[in-house]
């Protein structure tokens, strides 16, 4: 899935420096909290309302401006089909994952074990039934994900950067990205060596409100210069390979799976035993908006000449001033979320190294230089592989569902099994056969579509 920042942030302690946790826990005073510290620790939780508008918040990205393509691709009724089956499958396993943490708070475990002390009980939940591969799976597939992610992020940057003055006006559209993406390289890697850059949420957590303005001008736009066409044809897609090609962008728009828990502990008591319910609505809710807004968009922009883009925004007139004010705006707070993006691959690539910084940026040569390698790498793949739609169904059709379809269900196979009932091993079997079918031929499908825009 393609995370945002404030996802990122929750995901940033995944790795802990065992030998400094085993410090921790021999030099701890074991405390037994009252009921008054109990108590005030629960009032600053959240509520189901604010569970819910967190759970919503942290699905929400860019990857939502893609879903307009995705159902030209798809048609409407493969796209709203296959969009419904991906919501009911991970409202399903987050339920899941929740009935797996409560085994295995009753479980037996080696609390000498550092591994237990983690920070994100997903990655616990893994160590804990598969052993070091699992813990190894999630870490990888972090990696993958947030380095893709961040990788569709500087696409994206660049595309709306090389469309505004002055650089619109440069040579070809290859060249005309030379320089929005050098510029971006220098403040994007500024911000990756920070000492400290979380500083930059108040920034990216703009995020969200951009999103939601760039929809409305959007759907102003679309309405004023084409209003709806509908004929028979948008209810069947382009060919099948639009379908295989495109399902991993429903599949990484709506994933969430790493963040669940995390947000889950910070619940209120009271509010945990209708979390089910809550993930029902929340996800219930966001794919209904994902839908009429992509259908909506569509609908309108299949009129447009140069047909439906990408990034829906590319279809607004590039020379007028709200597609301007947009993008400078996506630009922005798109550069406040690169390195959040990267805090948890600095977390998992850094452990176990000494760590050295003045008062701004980072100045031990490890770090610096891991960090500068992955900012550098991400820029140069997304230069020369600048397609923002085929990279978000990559990541979602590979490190999407392995996270949040295959492991949830060996998870739920493991610790469950059918003290539920049968059927609910039936469907966690029924799941891991469809997605892995899905994770090998839509990733080929994929890289084939990749391959082909970028022949074009």
């Amino acid at each position: 899935f393609v995370m945002d920042a404030t996802t990122s942030q929750e995901l940033q302690q995944t790795l802990i420096d065992p030998q400094k946790q085993q410090s921790a826990e021999k030099t701890a005073v074991e405390v037994v909290p009252d009921s008054a510290a109990l108590l005030e620790d629960d009032a600053s939780k959240s509520t189901s309302l604010q569970f819910s508008a967190n759970l919503m918040k942290s699905i929400t990205g860019s990857t939502s401006l893609i879903f307009p393509y995705t159902m030209w691709q798809m048609g409407l009724i493969t796209g709203t089909t296959l969009t419904v089956f991906v919501v009911y499958v991970y409202i399903s396993f987050a339920c899941r994952m929740l009935d797996v943490r409560k085994a295995f708070e009753k479980e037996e475990k080696d609390e000498n074990d550092p591994l237990y002390h983690l920070d994100n009980d997903y990655t616990i939940l893994c160590y804990h039934y598969f052993g070091k591969a699992g813990y190894w799976l999630v870490l990888v597939c972090t990696l993958i994900t947030l380095w893709g992610s961040d990788m569709g992020t500087m696409i994206l940057m660049t595309d709306f950067l090389s469309d505004l003055p002055p650089f619109n006006h440069i040579g070809s559209a290859s060249t005309r990205r030379i320089l929005p993406t050098i510029i971006l390289l220098f403040f994007c890697w500024i911000t990756s060596i920070l000492k400290n850059p979380t500083l930059l949420v108040s920034v990216s957590s703009l995020g969200l409100f951009a999103l939601v303005i760039a929809f409305i001008v959007c759907l102003i736009d679309g309405g004023v210069r084409f209003g709806i066409s509908w004929d028979k044809s948008v209810l069947f897609p382009q060919s099948l390979m639009g379908i295989l090609s495109t399902l991993g962008i429903i599949i990484n728009a709506f994933g969430f799976m790493l963040v669940l828990l995390p947000l889950y502990n910070n619940m209120k008591s009271q509010a945990k035993p209708k979390v089910k319910k809550n993930i029902t609505g929340s996800l219930s809710l966001l794919g209904l908006i994902y839908l009429v807004t992509g259908i909506v968009l569509f609908l309108m922009y299949r009129s447009d000449p140069r047909h439906v883009q990408e990034a829906v925004i590319f279809n607004m007139k590039k020379d007028s001033l709200p597609f301007i004010l947009v993008s400078i705006t996506m630009v922005l707070t798109l550069l406040g979320s690169f390195p959040l993006l990267l805090l948890p691959c600095f977390e998992i690539m850094e452990a176990n190294h000494e760590k050295k910084e003045n008062r701004l940026f980072v100045t031990d040569g490890y770090r610096f230089w891991t960090r500068t390698a992955q900012v550098v790498i991400i820029t140069l793949i997304g230069y020369f592989i600048p397609v923002f739609s085929s990279i978000n169904a990559i990541i979602g059709s590979l490190t999407g569902v392995i996270v949040s379809q295959l492991v949830p269900a060996f998870l739920h196979l493991k610790a469950i099994g059918s003290k539920k009932g049968m059927w609910l091993v039936i469907e966690d079997w029924i799941v891991i056969v469809v997605f892995i079918g899905v994770m090998i031929i839509c990733t080929g499908s994929s890289v084939v579509d990749l391959i082909n825009k970028l022949k074009h």
